[in-house]
């Protein structure tokens, strides 16, 4: 639940009662419901009394959302930032000067944990858990049967996907996921319809008589070389049948008569290893931690993991492409083989073995997501002057409220023989080698900019995921000495 607001101190009720009434929703007794109005009062009153008086068209937003013993509410804060704001310590002598510290007290006395965090240029957020004595999920309560899916299975059939079966695929995308489908596109009609006659999109349905979409199987397509494998999904009445096998054969029937050349990738979250399982038999690549939050926070400041990791796996789905030679520095050419071993791809690596480049000006692009509090990084030309550019660039990043930042370098051609080295004395750190939509891969490093990040609790299936992920572990280890 998200209520959304102007920042005026004249909803100080309506943010009250809505964090009562979530309290009492869930089970919240008559002084459990009166401590929770008095946190959204004491928050709110805070928050206001650090926002600016003009010039602030930003909303404000307060999430609830329910854990496993009691209720986080998330209050966003876009006025001055927490870490130079003077907050004393309450005193009834100095009453007016200290009321900030008076409601900081009445917060944490009431709440179970009270943190909270840096969004950078999205402001800070407040996190506040409440623990409810008789504290009942409705996401339990409310939830489905599975028996209540049960119905009367008509027979289908597996063929490519129609501009006509938009409305029935994106349906079938509610059904199973409702919001939280992580392709934008595939909820907006004509959007999906124009990506399948652009042919960005080779999509596999399953559909009975009546034209009803019951599962769907398909490659996004990024180039004729490569495309994201997956956006798998079966009606929950169809689950038991064999309507997801038969998707997965279809699906690489299709792909090898329009694209012999293409080489398919699955980008797996590692929350959870559900979807991992999925796609076993590909081989990992490349692991990218911390790459956005999770989309309910789990943790208060200082904790691990706040933010969702991927791992990158490929498979061969047409013949096997031809790639032209590898360029991999030398302490990581031992694990860049074993993958395309096992990938079964054919592919000379080679070892980075240039003398110092001839030009001086190094050309890094840079592309900064602020929402995700990422930026990705793309080395076009070395120059002598390398560390420094990329030194120069994670500095400016950082400052502007980047966690993570991400470093792609070309590999068809030869890399200053310490380009590792040079690397991890800035903080970067090799995660592994990602195919590119031209037909070509690159190498991947990461700078976790300081924040605290447990590689342990990353969810991984395959023996390879783990084996790439502690070696990983190590290096990040190393790079932060």
């Amino acid at each position: 639940m998200e209520l959304i607001l102007p920042y005026y101190q004249e909803y100080i009720n309506v943010v009250a009662s809505f964090v009562e009434e979530m309290g009492r929703s869930h089970g919240a007794g008559r002084e459990e419901a009166t401590q929770l109005r008095l946190v959204g009062e004491e928050t709110f009153i805070f928050i206001m009394n650090g926002i600016p008086k003009t010039g602030l068209d930003t909303m404000f937003h307060l999430r609830c959302v329910e854990e496993e013993e009691g209720l986080l509410f998330l209050f966003t804060n876009h006025g001055r930032p927490m870490n130079i704001r003077e907050i004393p310590t309450f005193s009834p002598d100095d009453m007016e000067r200290t009321a900030d510290g008076l409601s900081l007290r009445m917060i944490r006395c009431f709440s179970y944990d009270f943190g909270y965090r840096n969004l950078g240029k999205e402001g800070w957020e407040l996190l506040i858990r409440f623990r409810v004595k008789n504290y009942r999920r409705l996401a339990e309560v409310n939830r489905v049967a599975p028996d209540a899916f049960a119905e009367e299975q008509e027979p289908v059939t597996i063929r490519e996907a129609q501009p006509a079966d938009v409305p029935g695929i994106i349906s079938l995308i509610y059904n199973t996921y409702r919001y939280s489908f992580a392709k934008e596109a595939f909820y907006d009609e004509e959007t999906f319809a124009r990506m399948l006659a652009e042919r960005k999109i080779l999509s596999i349905v399953a559909v009975t008589p009546s034209e009803r979409v019951v599962g769907h199987q398909g490659v996004l397509l990024e180039s004729e070389r490569l495309g994201e494998a997956g956006l798998a999904m079966v009606d929950p009445g169809y689950r038991k049948s064999r309507v997801f096998l038969s998707l997965v054969l279809q699906t690489a029937k299709a792909v090898r008569a329009a694209y012999p050349d293409l080489l398919g990738y699955a980008k797996c979250v590692t929350s959870h290893k559900r979807s991992q399982a999925f796609v076993a038999s590909f081989a990992t690549c490349y692991l990218e931690p911390s790459v956005y939050n999770h989309a309910s926070f789990v943790g208060i400041e200082g904790d691990a993991n706040t933010r969702e990791s991927l791992i990158y796996s490929v498979l061969s789905m047409g013949k096997a492409p031809q790639y032209p030679p590898v360029y991999v520095p030398t302490e990581h050419l031992p694990l860049v083989q074993a993958f395309f071993a096992k990938a079964k791809l054919a592919v000379e690596l080679r070892d980075t073995t240039a003398s110092a480049p001839e030009v001086e000006e190094t050309i890094v692009r840079r592309e900064v997501s602020p929402g995700r509090q990422f930026v990705a990084f793309r080395v076009e030309r070395f120059g002598a002057d390398f560390r420094r550019a990329v030194r120069r660039e994670t500095i400016f990043v950082r400052k502007n409220g980047v966690v993570t930042a991400n470093l792609a370098l070309p590999t068809d051609r030869p890399l200053p023989s310490d380009i590792d080295a040079l690397l991890m004395a800035e903080g970067y750190f090799f995660c592994g080698i990602k195919p590119t939509p031209a037909g070509g891969w690159e190498l991947r490093y990461t700078n976790l900019l300081y924040q605290p990040f447990d590689f342990d609790r990353i969810q991984l299936f395959s023996a390879d995921a783990i084996a790439l992920r502690d070696y990983v572990k190590a290096l990040a280890e190393k790079a932060g000495e």
